[in-house]
């Protein structure tokens, strides 16, 4: 379901029993949002400043792995099936390794100082370089179009998806793009429609520069083949690292 979920951090995070043990896989990807910038940062690595955006971390394999109480062998694993599977991208440098978390929501929670070691000017009530200060939202969003839609348009999707990728609303020719993309709900099924248009925007247009310069339905219909081809390949390399993901 969209949305986020409320979790206070003073009695979950911050709480000892939260890094008393060796943690688990999805217990580090929590935690991951739970160390992220929630607002324009820097760290310094080797003398250098790296900027951070809301959503990112400048945590080290070693800080991760201390933390977690994981190899730093584990760590890179992990990494790479979060790549794989879409949830985070990560830029190396030949001094750190920033990660970016694909899924963040930014709800411009105010008086939220960066977590970690990483620093920002804080002008925030509290000063804890190791806390994020959420105190002020206790309001969980939920998407109406669950409750109130029993079925949302393809058009709908994909308005939403381009939103999340590009940041501004989605001009659809409801003629054209509407029987673009019904033919391909007639000949993949609707649920296979849905996931190419999700694939389109979170996996394709990363690695096709010509698509992500007009992302709209048209592309989507020109580049179909080659996602599925490309699609099927991720899911074999996929099943390689299954073995360890259920370990």
């Amino acid at each position: 379901m969209p949305g986020f979920t409320q979790i206070p951090n003073d009695e979950v995070f911050n709480d000892p029993l939260w890094t008393s043990d060796r943690f688990t896989k999805g217990q580090a990807l929590v935690d991951l949002y739970k160390l992220a910038q929630f607002q324009d940062g820097i760290t310094q690595k080797r003398g250098i400043i790296i900027p951070l955006k809301p959503g990112q971390l400048g945590w080290s394999l070693d800080s991760l792995a201390e933390r977690w109480q994981w190899s730093k062998g584990k760590v890179r694993r992990f990494f790479h099936y979060l790549k794989t599977v879409g949830q985070i991208e990560l830029q190396k440098t030949n001094v750190s390794t920033t990660i970016t978390l694909l899924h963040w929501i930014n709800n411009d929670t105010p008086n939220r100082p960066a977590d970690s070691p990483q620093t920002v000017p804080q002008t925030a009530r509290r000063r804890d370089p190791n806390n994020i200060v959420n105190k002020d939202n206790t309001v969980n969003t939920v998407n109406n179009s669950d409750l109130g839609e029993t079925k949302v348009s393809l058009i709908r999707i994909f308005g939403d998806e381009y939103k999340r990728c590009v940041g501004i609303e989605y001009h659809a020719s409801f003629g054209k793009d509407g029987k673009v993309l019904k033919a391909l709900q007639n000949h993949f099924g609707r649920a296979h429609v849905i996931e190419g248009i999700k694939y389109f925007f979170r996996v394709h247009l990363k690695k096709d520069r010509f698509a992500r310069k007009n992302p709209n339905v048209g592309m989507l219909q020109n580049v179909w083949n080659g996602m599925v081809a490309s699609a099927t390949e991720e899911s074999r390399r996929q099943r390689d690292i299954e073995d360890w993901v259920n370990e």
